[in-house]
């Protein structure tokens, strides 16, 4: 296995207009409605109070969605991909890396685009750019592998990997091989094959066919990423979006810290098992290392494997799993183990923190 490269940026953010008066978003969904171009996601039995979506303007990399109410505050969220709005071209693989220059930019092509779905009244915006508040980030790590590398094998070991505390799995029918996430209603941390999703919805360059990329997607809701970042709610778009970017290995590392409390290398549930039975460390230990091994590779993941064996073993203080996984270093075993045909796998934390990083 080779990690040829790594890119990193920004791949999406969310820029929301909030409290809207009901005739405004009216007049953007009638626009919408001529064109042929929104969709009911849901409403109340009048058809007054409802949510709906919209791909109109998918060729600038945005998509909508409204939000009308009588009684609540009106709302469009505008969900931004940066490079390709910039481009004026659909951009797959290029990041954003927010400078000021940019953003400034960005904000310039935004006046154009509220006045194309009609937020205005008489000429002038009924919302400036400046006052979208950003409600989302995604922090992207692309990492590019030769073409030998299996990258359903990574991704069932982020599968198999330790749910952090309040997070719960989640998968998309069909996709076990080619996705999986992991996610609160605050954050979100996916985990796909970037090439099968292009390919998937016919958007992948023919350029771009035989390539191994592995997605990273650290998807943060606006109260998440002001308190991981120290911002202030009044802070202006570059400065939230340039936090986010400078903190992207950090939050990334994080993230993998707590997936994989152990570095050892991925291997085979056979090899596995053997390199612990052989090792020189105390028959008790061996024994719960390999009540370990068995119920992650049998269970939902590390975490739930984790539960067992507390149960199973009595064990009270959770230092004793850290204790356990500095075991599982020591002979380099990493307790998520692979399938019978495939051949060893470096832990991938263990792999990021060896290579340069670049742009933060």
């Amino acid at each position: 296995m080779h990690l040829q490269k790594i890119k990193a940026g920004i791949h999406t953010i969310e820029l929301y207009a909030a409290n809207l008066k009901y005739c405004e978003t009216q007049k953007v969904v009638d626009h919408l409605t001529d064109q042929k171009a929104i969709q009911l996601r849901n409403s109340d039995p009048y058809n007054i109070d409802r949510r709906m979506k919209s791909s109109y303007l998918i060729d600038q990399g945005i998509n909508m969605r409204i939000h009308q109410s009588h009684k609540k505050s009106n709302g469009i969220s505008f969900a931004v991909n940066p490079s390709t709005l910039l481009s004026s071209e659909y951009q797959p693989l290029k990041l954003f890396k927010p400078t000021k220059s940019n953003v400034r930019e960005l904000l310039e092509q935004f006046k154009e685009v509220l006045d194309e779905v009609q937020l205005s009244h008489h000429g002038k915006l009924v919302v400036t750019p400046e006052e979208l508040s950003l409600s989302r980030m995604d922090l992207t790590v692309d990492l590019y592998f030769s073409k030998d590398v299996n990258l359903a094998s990574l991704i069932r070991i982020f599968r198999k990997s330790k749910c952090p505390r309040y997070y719960k799995r989640h998968e998309l029918k069909g996709e076990k091989k080619h996705y999986f996430s992991i996610k609160t209603k605050k954050a979100c941390f996916k985990v796909y094959d970037k090439i099968y999703e292009l390919k998937k919805f016919d958007r992948c360059p023919p350029e771009r066919q035989d390539q191994k990329i592995l997605r990273l997607e650290i998807t943060l809701k606006r109260e998440k990423f002001l308190k991981c970042f120290n911002l202030k709610r009044d802070d202006d778009l570059y400065t939230m979006l340039n936090a986010g970017y400078k903190q992207i290995r950090y939050v990334l590392y994080q993230y993998l810290g707590k997936m994989f409390p152990a570095c050892g290398t991925h291997w085979t549930y056979e090899k596995a098992v053997r390199k612990i039975k052989w090792s020189d460390l105390e028959q008790t230990a061996k024994e719960q290392m390999l009540f370990l091994v068995e119920k992650t590779s049998r269970g939902a993941g590390l975490d739930t494997a984790a539960r067992k064996w507390e149960e199973a073993y009595r064990v009270v203080k959770k230092k004793e799993f850290d204790k356990m996984m500095r075991m599982f270093d020591k002979i380099d075993v990493n307790p998520i183990t692979l399938g019978a045909k495939e051949g060893e796998i470096p832990c991938l934390r263990k792999m990021l923190e060896a290579v340069k990083f670049p742009g933060t």
